[in-house]
């Protein structure tokens, strides 16, 4: 799940926002994560965007937790085409 605030720049429309969710399954660790998260999107057609951002995730099992493992992180880099409908 994630939350994030969109600048108005035209085609350009950077953000910022924040994201938080699990990872889960056969052969890992089952465990939280959240963090801030940051990125771009370029229209190059009114409904046609690329985007590209990056995100911090904090690993966690429990709000206790969050902030000793804060300096343990992992970044996560993404890049994609989406459509608004």
């Amino acid at each position: 799940m994630f939350t994030d605030y969109h600048f108005d720049a035209g085609n350009w429309q950077p953000f910022i926002g924040a994201n938080i969710g699990g990872i889960y399954g056969d052969g890992v660790d089952e465990t939280f994560f959240a963090g801030p998260e940051a990125g771009v999107k370029y229209y190059v057609m009114p409904k046609t965007f690329i985007t590209v951002q990056a995100e911090y995730q904090v690993f966690f099992d429990s709000a206790s937790e969050a902030n000793d493992n804060f300096d343990d992180g992992a970044w996560a880099y993404s890049a994609g085409i989406g459509f608004n409908f």
